[in-house]
């Protein structure tokens, strides 16, 4: 359990110190777009929207309603529960400070609840110019109805 409250809190921690070293690379070689795996490289999201260029989202699960039951899964089998990973969330300081930092230094917008509320929910895939999703329509996991919606309204 302390492994996942550990992951709960510091994933946007982790993304923010890779940020400066990820802008000067983008610059350094006069990036046009970023591709970037939506579930596990925000960074690489918030680079694109800071330098303004495009990022296209290459998702390689089994589609958009994948992650609501890989998250409540994974969570379930490392004895925890959405509600209490958002807890921790909410409540852990430094993370709320990440939270102002980044968008007091790069405008960019993040939550304690944002890509777990809706369950499932990819911030990164919504952001993203377009997102590309790599499985066939009769292999892809249903998509829950709150999130089918968030993604049809973007």
């Amino acid at each position: 359990v302390a492994l996942m409250v550990a992951m709960c809190k510091i994933k946007e921690l982790m993304s923010e110190m890779m940020l400066p070293g990820l802008l000067r690379w983008l610059k350094s070689v006069n990036a046009q777009v970023v591709v970037c795996c939506p579930l596990m490289k925000k960074e690489a999201c918030w680079g694109a929207q800071i330098t303004g260029i495009p990022c296209v989202g290459l998702m390689t699960t089994a589609g958009p309603g994948s992650m609501a039951y890989a998250m409540k899964d994974f969570l379930e089998k490392m004895g925890m529960t959405i509600e209490e990973c958002l807890e921790h969330r909410k409540n852990y300081q430094p993370l709320q400070e990440c939270f102002e930092r980044l968008r007091a230094k790069y405008g960019i917008k993040v939550a304690y609840n944002d890509d777990m509320e809706p369950c499932g929910k990819c911030s990164v895939a919504i952001d993203s110019a377009f997102t590309l999703v790599t499985t066939a329509e009769f292999l892809a996991d249903p998509t829950p109805k709150d999130l089918q919606e968030l993604y049809e309204a973007k």
